[in-house]
């Protein structure tokens, strides 16, 4: 889980580096395809997915979207302030499943 914590922090530091521009959609399928190599391989478990993820993210924002990059989208308005705030978003959701 942490090594995948790193992915995401790393990835949003320099989005251009990773998938050509800081876009959200892009990254989304970036970080989607190690997620799933890391499930595949057993070394990520289902609670700390994506999945697991956007369905908390539903619950603190009310937010009705299907996937964790369209609901930040939407709340932060720029992809450049939703690339940055996704890792913040995802820690805080890690030390929530830890409490």
């Amino acid at each position: 889980m942490e090594q995948f914590t790193k992915f995401i922090e790393k990835t949003c530091e320099k989005p251009s580096m990773f998938v050509g521009s800081p876009n959200l959609g892009l990254i989304e399928i970036f970080i989607g395809g190690y997620e799933y190599a890391l499930l595949e391989l057993n070394l990520l478990e289902e609670r700390f997915s994506l999945e697991a993820f956007t369905n908390w993210l539903k619950k603190e924002t009310g937010n009705k979207g299907d996937c964790w990059n369209l609901i930040l989208l939407e709340i932060y308005g720029s992809d450049q302030i939703a690339i940055s705030e996704f890792p913040k978003k995802y820690n805080e959701f890690i030390r929530q499943l830890r409490d």
